[in-house]
């Protein structure tokens, strides 16, 4: 195993330090990982809900949340249809419940048993019957040109809200939410479904208050070098949407021969702190000229008494509009930036109800596996919080259940304990328990009870099937390796449980470090799943067979795909091709990339703070890997059913510290000696026992000094 400390600049470490008053210690991980733009920099450094991306900024945000007022107003009938796993359960459980509070007629539906993913034709004319009119998807749709077409004909309008990879063809949707669309608007690709789902919901509730669809023109003037320079933004549902910055010597050029009046024409003008601004305006325009222009400044200071008598000048200065600014920011963004703060404050239920809906914007983030960076981090560490209070009572007692009501939540709980619980629903074919489960009021006949029984025991059946069949694909996986020279992996067991190929295809990636696809057989139709590693593109992959599946889709990391069993033969024969197509890391022996090699007198108790400064951590930016030198190991036991695994006791700085090695048995009197010095490479995690809360070491390999 290859231990991997990339260097970093002194020089940027103490720029990064100074600028962001931070920990040296945390600078350095985030430099490790090239994190060093300050507009990525914010995610790690402000976690304010405030500094959220606009809905808006979705191009086809305001047809969305009009189609669905118009069938609220018009009583219409609207079907939510999901998807089967984490993301498209939460998704669906978020989207129906709100909907229902607004007083629409909600009907929802997701893929049960052996059903093909994404929205059906069948499902389409089923609707139909029932007089609905508009279908919303949720985690699915962007690939659904042929149902929406149906959908269309029998006079249902259909809105996509999905973040998979789009295809050439688009559906023809009334209007389709999918951060990865070209023209989408929006400046993050990472969100998932249940989090699109949330950006849908602030929308509708924005669409409540007086300033939906209400444009105005945020103007600036400030003097220059004998000029007067105007900044001004014009504003819709508080987005950009043009700006200009026009310098004007007064007396030089007439100002109806610049840009300036055409903008301002017609518009609604705000301006902050009145008087010299106007001052400065009476110069171009004359002082006989009647400017209409709102001062926002005394509103603004009833709520910020503070900010009475600032400039935006300096209130630019030391902001976090300064501070994450990969240039410097002009006054009349500042002034952006305090009018979307102020209206936020004005409509306090914006960000309320927003808040309520993280618990389970966050279960779809980390369970689907999406990049924790930019607003995601923002999402994930306010939605863990709320996680672990929750008033959704089906959603407590599952976390009850698996023991982690009253203690703080991480994105590791949700990934291995709470997300693959509601997951093993959908590969076993009953996804709607969980929608019912996290649906659930409340109830005098014990519905909660019986929903949590049945899916505990979905989960148990899961992991027996997964156990039995991993016995049985793991030589087939061997040949496989060989067959393609180490490149890839590809598994057919006709007994495998459709439901678990994804599981299957994951831990075989993980154990031969190599792309893997796992594929099951449901009569005349072969079902699979895989998992990248390397850097092999999972979707990229997959698009070179777009001529044999019946569907496909997913992410760079995880896809799914499925095909006519008579064609999975020429599925089978093409790859060794396509691989050349699809690039892969060829380097094959595991590297471990370390963060952090921490110093001897930081190796106690505090280090926890730095680990949870860094937090949440997952994909894109995971778990931070520790180095430290000269352990003295005091203490070897071995733990697990099989004694497979190896618990050790180091001294570590002043500290003794508990520390765990899965997997490792044999390496005990090999390169493990009772009282040998070592060095090592770790994670720190936090260990419960009862009440009793502390900090282990996961140790991921060792050397001796």
């Amino acid at each position: 195993m290859i231990w991997d400390l990339p260097e970093i600049s002194k020089d940027e470490l103490d720029t990064l330090v100074g600028r962001f008053s931070c920990d040296p210690l945390a600078a350095a991980v985030l430099l490790r990982r090239g994190i060093n733009r300050p507009e990525n920099l914010r995610y790690f450094f402000d976690d304010d809900l405030k500094s959220l991306h606009n809905p808006f900024l979705f191009t086809d945000m305001v047809d969305t949340v009009d189609r669905i007022l118009l069938a609220k107003d018009e009583g219409e009938r609207v079907l939510v249809f999901g998807d089967r796993d984490v993301d498209g359960i939460t998704a669906t459980t978020l989207m129906v419940s709100r909907l229902e509070e607004m007083g629409l007629e909600v009907y929802w539906q997701i893929p049960l048993g052996d059903e093909h993913y994404g929205l059906t034709e069948e499902a389409v004319r089923q609707f139909a019957e029932k007089d609905g009119t508009l279908i919303i998807t949720v985690d699915c749709g962007i690939t659904s040109v042929k149902e929406v077409d149906t959908a269309q004909a029998l006079g249902i309008d259909t809105i996509i809200i999905d973040h998979h990879e789009p295809q050439d063809i688009l559906p023809e949707a009334v209007a389709i939410i999918d951060p990865k669309l070209d023209d989408s608007g929006y400046p993050f690709t990472g969100l998932c479904g249940a989090s699109l789902v949330g950006k849908v919901l602030w929308a509708l509730r924005f669409a409540q208050t007086d300033l939906y669809r209400q444009r105005f023109t945020l103007l600036n003037v400030r003097p220059g070098n004998e000029s007067i320079i105007f900044e001004a933004l014009k504003i819709e549902n508080l987005v950009e949407i043009e700006r200009l910055v026009e310098t004007l010597v007064p007396g030089l050029v007439r100002p109806e021969d610049t840009r300036l009046v055409s903008f301002l024409k017609e518009e609604v003008i705000f301006l902050y702190d009145e008087k010299p601004q106007v001052r400065l305006l009476r110069q171009v325009f004359g002082n006989d000229t009647q400017i209409g222009v709102t001062d926002m400044a005394p509103e603004i200071a009833k709520v910020y008494p503070s900010l009475s008598g600032m400039s935006l000048l300096r209130m630019l200065q030391g902001s976090k509009l300064a501070k994450f600014a990969q240039r410097p920011p002009l006054e009349v963004e500042a002034f952006h930036q305090l009018i979307t703060t102020f209206v936020l404050s004005k409509y306090p239920q914006l960000l309320k109800q927003m808040t309520e809906d993280l618990d389970l914007m966050s279960l779809g983030i980390v369970s689907d596996m999406m990049p924790m960076v930019d607003e995601n981090r923002i999402l994930v560490k306010h939605g863990l919080q709320v996680l672990e209070s929750t008033p959704r009572p089906g959603l407590r007692e599952l976390l009850s259940a698996n023991k982690l009501l009253g203690k703080p939540i991480s994105a590791m709980d949700v990934g291995w304990k709470v997300g693959p619980v509601i997951n093993s629903t959908g590969r076993m074919g009953k996804p709607d328990l969980a929608v019912k489960l996290l649906l659930a009021k409340d109830s005098d006949g014990g519905e909660i009870g019986i929903l949590l029984k049945e899916v505990l025991s979905l989960n148990e059946t899961r992991k027996n099937l997964g156990s039995q069949a991993w016995d049985r694909v793991y030589p087939k996986a061997h040949e496989s390796k060989k067959h393609f020279q180490g490149r890839f992996l590809l598994v057919r067991d006709d007994s495998v449980h459709r439901g678990i190929t994804g599981i299957l295809a994951g831990r075989l990636s993980r154990e031969f470090n190599a792309p893997a696809a796992v594929v099951a057989f449901l009569g005349d139709r072969a079902v699979g799943s895989i998992r990248s590693a390397r850097g092999f593109s999972a979707t990229g992959f997959l698009s070179h067979f777009e001529d044999l599946f019946e569907n496909w889709g997913g992410h760079k990391a995880a896809g799914g795909f499925s095909l006519p069993s008579h064609r999975y033969d020429e599925f089978s024969s093409r790859i060794s091709r396509v691989l050349d197509l699809v690039p892969l890391d060829e380097d094959e022996e595991e590297k471990i990339l370390i963060d952090l090699k921490v110093p001897a007198q930081r190796m106690d108790p505090s280090l926890e703070e730095l680990e949870l400064s860094l937090q949440p951590q997952g994909q894109e930016f995971g778990r931070v890997v520790y180095m430290a030198t000269g352990a003295l190991i005091e203490d070897i036991q071995f733990m697990g059913k099989g004694q497979e695994h190896v618990k050790l006791t180091l001294g570590l700085g002043n500290h003794k510290w508990p520390a765990i090695m899965w997997n490792s048995a044999d390496r005990v009197k090999r390169d493990i000696h009772l009282r040998s010095k070592v060095d090592i490479v770790f994670n720190l995690e936090r260990n419960f026992w009862g009440t009793n809360k502390t900090l282990q070491l996961h140790v991921l390999d060792i050397r001796g000094t």
